[in-house]
């Protein structure tokens, strides 16, 4: 999970949003709740909070990931417009702007109608989760301090330490591990270099090598919270970097 910026308000909900909430409030009234409406009627209701204007914005807002788990919904065929606030709780926000997120299914079903105002759990456009989450090999634990409590249930409530999360993040660890090989042999190359012309290349070489490895924890890139996490604790990445840093400022 990784903080992400809402876009501004899609014209469609901005023209909408009160008559399609008054048409969903007065259902819940004529059915004297939300889960006595009959399905026909309410996917009748509900349906325009899934317009594609809707969900492109949310989409790209999020990288095209889920804001959870950072999963590609696009992959699975399972992409959908999640209430972050449940609406089988929270039916007067069904079509509030801030309300939505773009979300995998398996994350949506996990978290089901979770209610997020009794039981918190982060939602990324208002909480920065950089700093939340830490990992025991490919699993996601809370980190301990202010916010140990709201991550831990998030991953909890959105299941982000299941099992269907181990192989994505150990693709992941396996590709990290490769570029950080690469990263070594560049470095060890560099270390050996004694004229400046060899030098330079041998630099040139480390500067791609931590290119291609910093393209996995772009906000673009699939789990890079998790990415950022093996970035931050190599060591041979942080060597390289400070290594590389000295040879640039020496040569400038």
């Amino acid at each position: 999970m990784i903080k992400l910026t809402r876009p501004p308000e899609p014209a469609i909900l901005c023209e909408n949003a009160e008559n399609w909430t008054k048409a969903m409030l007065e259902l819940v009234e004529k059915y004297d709740g939300y889960n006595k409406i009959p399905s026909s009627e309410k996917e009748a209701a509900l349906r325009n909070y899934r317009h594609d204007d809707i969900r492109n914005a949310l989409r790209d807002s999020s990288f095209g990931k889920c804001a959870f788990c950072e999963g590609i919904p696009a992959e699975t065929g399972f992409p959908e417009v999640e209430h972050f606030h449940p609406k089988s709780i929270y039916t007067d926000k069904a079509f509030e702007w801030t309300n939505l997120l773009y979300s995998c299914k398996a994350c949506n079903n996990s978290k089901l109608n979770h209610d997020t105002q009794q039981e918190p759990i982060i939602n990324p456009y208002d909480l920065d989760p950089g700093n939340c989450f830490t990992y025991t090999d490919i699993m996601m634990e809370a980190k301990a301090g202010v916010n140990h409590v709201i991550a831990d249930k998030t991953i909890s409530v959105c299941g982000l330490s299941a099992k269907r999360l181990f192989s994505a993040r150990g693709a992941i660890l396996v590709n990290f591990r490769a570029f950080e090989a690469d990263l070594r042999e560049a470095l060890d190359d560099f270390y050996l270099a004694r004229s400046t012309q060899n030098k330079m290349k041998r630099a040139a070489k480390i500067n791609d090598a931590l290119c291609t490895i910093e393209e996995l924890a772009k906000p673009s890139a699939k789990l890079s919270n998790y990415c950022s996490y093996l970035l931050e604790n190599s060591a041979t990445y942080q060597e390289a970097k400070r290594r590389l840093q000295e040879y640039t400022d020496e040569n400038m």
